[in-house]
């Protein structure tokens, strides 16, 4: 399993499971948690969105209240980080 974390579109935790949303169309499954991916991603590049998710700021297309949009897919804004989504989000444009 190999790629670059600037191909990460997005990671949604599944069980046991994280899978990786890549720019070329993979999906890739792998045995972990959201907080041991979080915790070897680049802070200024990947923020927690959800309890499910995680999203590479640079790979964000659009964004409203409650969710991000990267190409066809949409990830949810939690209610309690959407205050700092917001923020890293405007300073990301």
């Amino acid at each position: 399993m190999k790629f670059l974390p600037s191909s990460i579109l997005f990671l949604k935790a599944d069980h046991v499971y994280t899978q990786i949303f890549l720019s070329d169309g993979r999906k890739i499954l792998h045995r972990g948690s959201l907080s041991e991916f979080l915790q070897n991603l680049n802070v200024n590049q990947f923020v927690r969105t959800h309890r499910s998710y995680i999203v590479n700021l640079r790979r964000v297309d659009g964004y409203s209240d409650e969710k991000i949009h990267i190409g066809k897919h949409v990830v949810p804004i939690s209610r309690s980080r959407k205050k700092e989504i917001v923020q890293r989000l405007s300073c990301s444009e």
